[in-house]
């Protein structure tokens, strides 16, 4: 028989059977030869025996024209518009190696946006090659950028289509998959006294951040001294870092961390000018 001696293949014999060419000597003629690698090398057996060295091949590489999708993102958040999906390529054959050459594989998102008069948006996230031997391609975004997608009223639902292009000519489109744009809430303004805390829309995990902003406006009263506590469950969370915008006129906070009781203290005064 013949079989390869590395990476994946199948020889699929002629009909003729094989003929002697010499003493000891036969020869066997293979009508198709299936390889999974582009590359790779053969060698002949007897019973489990092998026979001579082995001898290398190169298999041409065709056009894909089957392609598949697997969104991981399926749900996307105003807060967090990471894109990742997977994809895989096969030519006509079911062969996961394809003919790179002027290829290029996108995913398309589309969808019509929730009361804006049924405007249609799109947009594309481009693809990258994880194992050319297995036909797998990466397709992420670190943001979508479609802050302005999102909608108040409800989850704005959208489809995410992979496709192949050679030379701007479509050759294959996966069947299409939902995504999610997650219902995000209007934006709340202090517009008099008062305290407002805001939080991450999207789920964490472990090894997250959750970034909370606090917002304070005293309205017509003047600050000589301020001072804030916040409390967290220390079995979840830990304190990570403060930043703290438009103080002027204070010194800097004093900020006092226990880790044990889960407290953020701080405090800070009003900054006196010397002369």
């Amino acid at each position: 028989m013949m079989a390869p001696a590395s990476a994946r293949g199948l020889g699929l014999a002629s009909g003729a059977g094989s003929s002697r060419v010499a003493v000891g000597q036969w020869s066997q003629g293979f009508g198709a030869f299936v390889s999974g690698a582009s590359s790779g090398a053969v060698a002949a057996s007897v019973e489990g025996v092998s026979f001579g060295s082995s001898a290398s091949y190169s298999a041409a590489s065709s056009r894909a024209t089957q392609i598949s999708m697997l969104v991981k993102t399926p749900v996307l958040y105003a807060d967090d518009q990471r894109f990742q999906a997977r994809v895989q390529l096969r030519d006509s054959t079911g062969r996961p190696v394809v003919d790179q050459t002027s290829l290029t594989v996108l995913v398309s998102v589309s969808g019509v946006l929730i009361g804006s008069s049924g405007q249609s948006v799109s947009t594309t996230v481009g693809c990258s090659f994880t194992d050319s031997a297995a036909g797998l391609l990466l397709c992420s975004s670190s943001s979508l950028g479609v802050g302005s997608w999102f909608s108040t009223l409800s989850d704005q639902p959208l489809t995410a289509t992979a496709q192949v292009v050679y030379s701007s000519t479509v050759t294959a489109q996966s069947t299409s998959s939902v995504l999610t744009l997650n219902q995000t809430v209007a934006s709340v303004s202090l517009s008099s006294e008062g305290m407002l805390i805001s939080l991450n829309r999207a789920p964490l995990f472990g090894g997250n951040t959750l970034i909370a902003t606090v917002t304070a406006n005293t309205g017509s009263f003047d600050l000589s001294t301020w001072g804030l506590n916040i409390n967290y469950d220390t079995s979840v969370l830990q304190f990570v870092s403060l930043t703290l915008d438009n103080t002027a006129g204070f010194d800097a906070p004093v900020v006092n961390s226990d880790t044990t009781l889960g407290v953020v203290s701080m405090v800070a005064l009003q900054r006196v000018e010397r002369r």
